[in-house]
């Protein structure tokens, strides 16, 4: 399938370079060309492209303002952000907008053709510079470097005290810890924090302990009791950005130097009270707990609430892997 592309930069030597990249695959085919904000808002909506890669420093109107005007008249308009801008700020107002995706200029070369796969494909794409993930592509399948894993607690207790564990190592390592979850749960990891010697209230004025009211988070990402998928990746990328920029812990060196590999990142799902713990009792609060991939720079604890009990059909230890 080939798809149609809209390229809007106010440089024409760029505009000639990607024309050209693209040019070497038959997967994308370039329906139109702008060279500032107002002439990118009306092609887009004349045009109607697959995806547009839009600048940021255009002429008469910026790109962070045309992706506003473009998304609102149309939400499912897929567009990345390349531009030469490295700062954190302006990364993050562009992909605030609901851009699916933003790359530098400079990085291009390694990661424009994986971020429009991505984007295509239904996914987003943030710089790796920015604590985004970029995968090598070869010939062989994919080894299973990612995991995904749900663990089972008996308590609440054995749970926080796993949590506290992810948080010191996390904020030892200088890594940033994100916690999202119910207050009672907030509290008592922080206070097993500070036992252990930790200090949280250095980290959070640092930007490194960030925790994360469930009730508050829901209110702000959801409509009529739905996700709103715009106000949860505007959100979710304020908070990553925000928690990768406070890192000071180094990127992990392998052959696989490309891929940052993760700490450690948790998310926790509660069990509904008609639910039988690995212990045969019944417990009321949260005893799941879900470990993801993330980056070395991160680590995070998230509580999703409303899950259903088929997701508990067996109490016992669970780890699954993809690639």
């Amino acid at each position: 399938m080939i798809y149609r592309v809209l390229v809007v930069d106010d440089f024409e030597p760029w505009r000639r370079h990607v024309a050209s990249t693209l040019g070497e695959s038959a997967r994308w085919r370039i329906v139109g060309e702008a060279a500032d904000g107002p002439d990118a808002i009306e092609k887009a909506a004349h045009l109607r492209p697959d995806l547009i890669l839009l600048d940021v420093g255009l002429p008469t109107l910026n790109g962070i303002e045309a992706a506003r005007r473009i998304l609102a008249h149309d939400p499912s308009v897929r567009i990345l952000f390349v531009s030469e801008h490295q700062s954190w700020e302006i990364a993050e107002a562009a992909l605030c907008t609901g851009a699916r995706g933003y790359i530098c200029k400079s990085d291009s070369g390694r990661e424009l053709s994986r971020a429009m796969d991505a984007i295509i494909d239904g996914g987003r794409f943030v710089a790796e510079r920015f604590g985004g993930r970029v995968e090598k592509r070869t010939d062989r399948a994919p080894s299973n470097s990612r995991r995904h894993e749900a663990v089972y607690y008996s308590t609440d207790e054995l749970m926080l005290d796993d949590w506290a564990s992810t948080a010191d190592d996390a904020l030892n390592a200088g890594a940033t810890f994100i916690v999202l979850a119910f207050d009672e749960h907030r509290s008592r990891l922080q206070a097993m924090l500070e036992a252990r010697g930790v200090n949280v209230a250095r980290a959070i004025r640092d930007g490194r302990y960030i925790s994360l009211s469930v009730p508050e988070i829901v209110s702000q990402w959801t409509v009529d009791g739905l996700l709103d998928e715009t106000r949860f990746w505007t959100g979710a990328t304020s908070i990553m950005l925000a928690a990768t920029r406070a890192s000071t812990a180094e990127q992990l060196r392998s052959s696989h130097a490309e891929n940052a590999r993760p700490a450690c990142a948790r998310k926790e799902m509660p069990r509904p009270p008609s639910a039988s713990s690995s212990c045969g009792t019944r417990s009321p609060g949260p005893t799941t707990s879900m470990s993801f991939a993330g980056t070395q720079r991160m680590a995070a604890t998230v509580t999703m609430p409303r899950v259903s009990s088929r997701a508990f059909a067996r109490p016992t230890p669970l780890s699954t892997r993809d690639s």
